[in-house]
């Protein structure tokens, strides 16, 4: 599966939000499956899967959820439930990653300049 972002996070506690509180835990646990099925379909054929995606989250949850996907005012305790469902999907279904961004890509460029190479590269 790829990285985790918030915003995937976010949608798929959206997707499984517009579904009964019962559903929601075998639901979770299905997207969470499902996003890991997109991204070993992905990376053996080069393009996405036709109901998961492309391998996150968010593209499984559209995918299944497609416009049927709530959009809550606020953050009420039924989207902490369903937000904790999918963490809980998350944690149970083996390991993934959290994005990592780069917080000083500057920093990279002025290495770069200074060594005259790209961050990994030897020479």
């Amino acid at each position: 599966m790829r990285p985790v972002h918030l915003t995937d996070l976010d949608i798929a506690a959206r997707a499984i939000l517009a579904r009964p509180a019962a559903e929601w835990p075998e639901r979770a646990a299905s997207l969470v499956s499902g996003a890991r099925l997109a991204d070993r379909y992905r990376k053996r054929l080069a393009r996405r899967h036709p109901v998961w995606g492309d391998g996150t989250l968010a593209a499984a949850a559209l995918g299944v959820a497609g416009r049927d996907i709530a959009s809550p005012q606020r953050c009420d305790a039924a989207y902490v439930k369903a937000l904790q469902c999918i963490l809980t999907a998350l944690s149970e279904n083996g390991p993934f990653d959290f994005c990592r961004p780069a917080l000083y890509p500057t920093q990279r460029m002025a290495r770069k300049q200074r060594n005259g190479l790209y961050p990994g590269e030897t020479s």
